[in-house]
C-alpha cells in the first residue's frame, strides 16, 4: 500500500509537468504559426506593392513610348527616303555624265534602277517615295510635259516595287548565296519589271506628244535594255555590301594584287566598250561584249562577290 500510495503522487506530478511542457510547446507552435502567417501576409503585401509599382511603371513607359515612337518612326522614314533619293539621283546623274556623249540620246546603262531595287529589297515599301521623288524632280527640271513627269516616274517606282515583291515571294536571298538567287534577280528583279517599265515610259512619251507612235517599240526596247543592265550590274553590289560579303576577306599580298589587276582589266574593258571610238575592224556592238569574258574570269577565280 505504501508503495502504491507513494507512486501515485509521483505519477500525478509527472503528468502535471508533462501537461505544462505540452502546453508550452503548443503555445510555441502557435506563436510560430502566427509569426509565419504574419510574415506570409507581409510578403504577399510586398509582392502586391511591387506588382503595382511595376504595373504603374509599365503604364508610364508605354505612355512615354507611345508619345516618342511616332517621332522616331517619322525620323527614320524621312532619313531612309532622303538616303534613297540621294543615292538614286547621284547614281542617275553620274551614269549620265560618265556614259553619255553628244551623239547618244540614251545612256547604255541606267544604274539607278539597280540602286532603287536594292533599297526596296533592304528597306521595304517605305522607301518608295524616295525612289519616285528624284525621278520626278529630274524630269520636272528637264522641262518635260506634266503627263510624262508624273506618269513615267510613277511607272518606274511601281515596277521596282513589283520586282521586289516578286523576289520576296520567291524567297530570294539578298546575300546571293546560290545560282538560283542570281537567276531570280536577273529574271524577276530585272528583266520582267524593267521591261514593263520600259514600255510604260515609252508609252508616256507617246501620250505626252514627245515621240510619234511609230517609235514606240524601238524606244521601249532601249529603255528595257538599259534599265535591265543597270539593275543586273548595280543591285548585286549594293546587296552584297549590305550583307557584308562584298569586300574580300583575304589580306595576303598576292591575292590583293590579283584582285586589283582583275578589277583594272574589267574597268578598262568597260571603258573601251562604252567610250571607245569604233574603227574599221571593231564596231561598237562588237566592243560591247568585251567585258563579258573578263567578268567570267573574275567569277570563276574569285567567286560571286568579286564578280559583282
Amino acid at each position: 500500500m505504501d508503495g502504491v500510495s507513494g507512486s501515485a503522487p509521483n505519477s500525478g506530478l509527472i503528468t502535471a509537468l508533462w501537461l505544462v511542457v505540452a502546453t508550452e510547446r503548443r503555445s510555441e507552435r502557435g506563436l510560430r504559426r502566427c509569426r509565419q502567417a504574419w510574415l506570409l501576409d507581409m510578403s504577399k503585401g510586398a509582392v502586391r506593392n511591387e506588382e503595382d509599382l511595376q504595373k504603374r511603371g509599365r503604364e508610364v513607359n508605354q505612355s512615354g513610348v507611345s508619345a516618342i515612337s511616332p517621332l522616331r518612326q517619322a525620323g527614320k522614314f524621312i532619313l531612309a527616303n532622303a538616303t534613297v533619293a540621294a543615292a538614286v539621283y547621284l547614281t542617275a546623274m553620274g551614269s549620265a555624265k560618265l556614259f553619255g556623249n553628244a551623239d547618244a540620246v540614251f545612256s547604255p546603262i541606267w544604274p539607278a534602277g539597280g540602286v532603287a531595287l536594292a533599297f526596296a529589297l533592304l528597306l521595304g515599301p517605305q522607301v518608295l517615295p524616295g525612289i519616285f521623288l528624284p525621278l520626278f524632280l529630274s524630269s520636272l527640271g528637264a522641262g518635260n510635259p506634266w503627263i510624262f513627269t508624273i506618269l513615267a516616274p510613277a511607272g518606274m517606282t511601281a515596277a521596282v516595287w513589283a520586282g521586289a515583291a516578286l523576289l520576296a515571294r520567291s524567297r530570294f536571298d539578298i546575300r546571293l548565296s546560290s545560282t538560283r538567287d542570281v537567276l531570280l534577280l536577273a529574271g524577276l528583279g530585272a528583266a520582267i519589271p524593267m521591261g514593263v517599265a520600259g514600255f510604260w515610259s515609252a508609252g508616256c512619251l507617246v501620250i505626252s506628244g514627245m515621240m510619234p507612235p511609230v517609235g514606240l517599240w524601238s524606244v521601249a526596247s532601249i529603255y528595257w535594255a538599259t534599265n535591265t543592265a543597270g539593275t543586273v550590274v548595280v543591285a548585286p553590289v549594293v546587296l552584297l555590301m549590305a550583307s557584308g560579303r562584298f569586300w574580300p576577306k583575304a589580306t595576303r599580298f598576292h591575292d590583293v594584287a590579283a584582285s586589283i589587276i582583275q578589277l583594272g582589266c574589267v574597268f578598262l574593258a568597260a571603258w573601251l566598250a562604252f567610250q571607245g571610238k569604233p574603227s574599221a575592224t571593231a564596231s561598237m556592238p562588237a566592243l560591247a561584249y568585251l567585258p563579258f569574258p573578263l567578268l567570267v574570269w573574275v567569277a570563276l577565280s574569285r567567286g560571286l562577290p568579286a564578280a559583282a
